[in-house]
């Protein structure tokens, strides 16, 4: 078992837990509210009908006080207890629904998917590895992350080309980044490249060099 399916179940049971501690407390006030009313109704005395009063005469006035039976005020402590509970429980299933969620989303591997910009170099052709079939605008916008790709790019006729330099992501030139490789057949100079997991993006630029003008372009 996973840690999001246990997430899950924990975070079933605190919801359960929250709805029946709710209906209790909405029972306390009911009860709470029904004492309290009952204490404050003035209890009145009940006469049978046909009763007779007796009026007895003495010479000694004498007071009697009525003792009042205390008031029984309603015990509120359950109510505290249910309302405590209530937050423990909804602080529980706030607790769990996000950081199943965080969770959820961390397990996810997302590939962004690169978008192929060619930039200062024209005649930049992109080939499937495994085929060597060129991919279309459309193939070269789905390529993503972990993807083989051959990066060529064309050759000029009546030119003494001898190498080509490729360069992806990187704004200096380096002495790896030149390569001999030629398709006669495509009259391309290619290079391999991997496309890194965590590329959004691909700048390509390539040149190709002159024996006698050096590189073109500079």
């Amino acid at each position: 078992m996973d840690i999001v399916t246990v997430l899950v179940s924990f975070n079933k049971i605190s919801i359960v837990a929250f709805f029946i501690t709710l209906g209790f407390i909405i029972y306390e006030l009911y009860l709470f509210r029904k004492e309290t009313i009952r204490a404050k109704r003035p209890d009145i005395p009940k006469f049978e009908e046909g009763s007779t009063v007796t009026s007895i005469q003495s010479p000694t006035l004498v007071t009697k006080t009525q003792e009042m039976a205390p008031v029984k005020r309603p015990n509120s402590i359950p109510l505290y207890v249910g309302i405590l509970f209530l937050v423990i429980f909804g602080l529980i299933s706030l607790f769990g629904y996000l950081n199943s969620k965080r969770t959820v989303t961390s397990g996810l591997t997302i590939n962004p998917t690169p978008a192929i910009t060619f930039v200062s170099s024209k005649g930049i052709r992109i080939f499937k590895i495994e085929t060597g079939r060129e991919l279309t605008d459309l193939e070269v916008s789905k390529l993503k992350g972990g993807d083989r790709i051959l990066i060529g790019i064309e050759t000029i006729k009546n030119v003494d080309v001898d190498r080509a330099r490729i360069r992806v992501n990187e704004t200096e030139w380096k002495l790896n980044h030149i390569t001999l490789n030629f398709d006669s057949q495509k009259s391309i100079y290619y290079k391999e490249y991997s496309i890194s997991s965590g590329a959004a993006s691909l700048k390509i630029e390539a040149q190709l060099h002159s024996l006698k003008d050096g590189w073109l372009g500079d």
